[in-house]
């Protein structure tokens, strides 16, 4: 699995600078509204942004109220993202499997379109489970496949150099939280190929 990490880093690393306007960046950009219209819910308390990319979404919810953290994988991104937010937020490298965060710090934890790309979901859940406050809440957005397309976007994923992983189905996602210890508030298609899962720990 330690290659699927080292595809992500060499294709974010290579694609940072020009991520926004990339195939990528304007995939998830649909995925951007649904997120913060829910993050409205919350205007206080500490954040973290898994996977948080160029800084597209942290940019967005500065409000001098919230304290902002991300991490990601590629140290290019981090640094994209760092630049755009300045002081605003603490930006870090770091593997959503092992995050520099001590027990119970965050109130809310979100995650957009990068849990795809984590080949061991269960420990990165266990990992957000671990740095989120008892009834913290988790926003998961990512892409979403019906048979049987999924299982042929899951084949394509072996051949690929994006560091992709695994497309999930919305019942085997559901289940996969709840066996890590979180509550589904609501799960949201926002697209017809985006879908937002929502939990609390």
């Amino acid at each position: 699995m330690k290659e699927e990490k080292e595809k992500s880093i060499k294709h974010f690393n290579s694609t940072a600078g020009e991520y926004d306007s990339s195939f990528d960046g304007r995939f998830v950009k649909v995925m951007y509204e649904p997120l913060l219209d829910e993050l409205d819910k919350n205007v206080e308390g500490k954040l973290l942004d898994v996977g948080c990319g160029t800084g597209n979404i942290l940019c967005k919810l500065v409000n001098g109220k919230r304290e902002l953290f991300g991490i990601d994988l590629s140290e290019n991104m981090v640094r994209e993202c760092s630049k755009r937010m300045e002081d605003s937020a603490e930006i870090k490298v770091s593997d959503a499997e092992h995050m520099p965060y001590k027990d119970n710090f965050f109130d809310v934890l979100i995650c957009n379109a990068s849990f795809h790309h984590y080949p061991h979901p269960e420990e990165v859940l266990k990992e957000m489970k671990r740095v989120l406050k008892s009834g913290g809440r988790l926003l998961i957005g990512e892409g979403y496949a019906i048979q049987p397309f999924r299982a042929i976007l899951n084949l394509s994923f072996h051949f690929s150099d994006s560091g992709d992983f695994k497309s999930y189905g919305k019942h085997e996602f559901i289940r996969m939280l709840e066996d890590n210890g979180f509550k589904i508030d609501e799960v949201k298609k926002t697209s017809n190929r985006t879908i937002l899962y929502i939990a609390k720990a």
